[in-house]
């Protein structure tokens, strides 16, 4: 039984397109995730509480570089391409010890429900070139409207 309940949850939070955590700003908040290389990183986020701009937000390669780092803003989109397949991480780091809420997405195009690298070495027709750009757009608008719709109207109750 708990194999299955096991099972059930990862198979839930493997739906989950966004995320959100609360930080009393004492701690860094870190999450890790591999990608492919050439593979699309997309990362938003918003930051909610006393204190918006709390937080330094980046984003690690596997060599250890900042690829993202931001200015201490209340929200950010970050969008490229990986140089380089392994872990990933995403980085919340407090400024002062206020409680926020983080609302985010982390994910890239290979993922379930993303666009998949249907090529894979053979040559794609035109219209398939076509529809897989169609189908960026339309997840781009799509990612647009859940960042305004869901991130500010449970981060407004808070202001």
């Amino acid at each position: 039984m708990a194999i299955k309940a096991i099972l059930l949850l990862s198979f839930i939070a493997s739906l989950v397109e966004s995320i959100s955590v609360y930080s009393d700003g004492k701690k860094t908040k870190c999450f890790e995730k591999y990608f492919s290389k050439y593979e699309n990183i997309t990362m938003s986020y918003i930051v909610s509480g006393e204190k918006e701009r709390n937080f330094k937000v980046n984003i690690i390669n596997p060599n250890n570089n900042n690829i993202y780092e931001s200015n201490y803003r209340e929200a950010g989109k970050f969008f490229n391409e990986c140089e380089d397949s392994g872990l990933y991480k995403l980085c919340f780091i407090p400024e002062l010890t206020y409680d926020t809420s983080i609302s985010f997405d982390f994910h890239g195009s290979y993922e379930k429900g993303h666009i998949i690298n249907a090529a894979k070495g053979e040559a794609l027709t035109d219209m398939q070139k076509d529809i897989l750009s169609i189908q960026g757009l339309f997840e781009q608008i799509e990612n647009n409207v859940k960042y305004l719709t869901e991130r500010y109207s449970s981060h407004g109750e808070g202001k």
